[in-house]
């Protein structure tokens, strides 16, 4: 009954593991890939509005992108809640794989020490 404990919860440990590797994966991909999706919305954006100048308006766009983006690094306490939000995430994640890691030791202790029946006969 024991091997079938550590095999459910070994499952649920993989699990779970699978689980946070992909939120900390999307989590570090949006802040990789927002800026670059602001700089291709915002062509298309002023493509639509003022006509064929997509050479003209990419600058433009990596430009009002870049000083967006020296706004946010100008405010630490707002790169310090971005920071802390995955740091945390990674944490909860490394938290419930320690939980596990226990659970399967907690089945491994209910053993007895020898095996020996309540009459005391030895089945070795």
């Amino acid at each position: 009954m024991a091997k079938i404990n550590v095999m459910i919860v070994r499952a649920f440990e993989f699990l779970f593991f699978v689980l946070f590797t992909y939120l900390i994966l999307v989590y570090g991909g949006i802040l990789l890939l927002l800026p670059l999706d602001l700089v291709v919305q915002l062509i298309n954006l002023l493509d639509f509005v003022f006509g064929d100048h997509g050479f003209l308006y990419a600058f433009f766009a990596v430009a009002t992108v870049a000083a967006l983006a020296y706004r946010i690094y100008k405010m630490p306490a707002l790169w310090k809640a971005i920071l802390d939000t995955g740091c945390a995430l990674a944490r909860l994640g490394y938290e419930q794989n320690r939980h596990f890691e226990a659970m399967i030791r907690s089945f491994g202790e209910d053993k007895p020490a020898n095996n020996t029946s309540a009459l005391g006969e030895n089945h070795d």
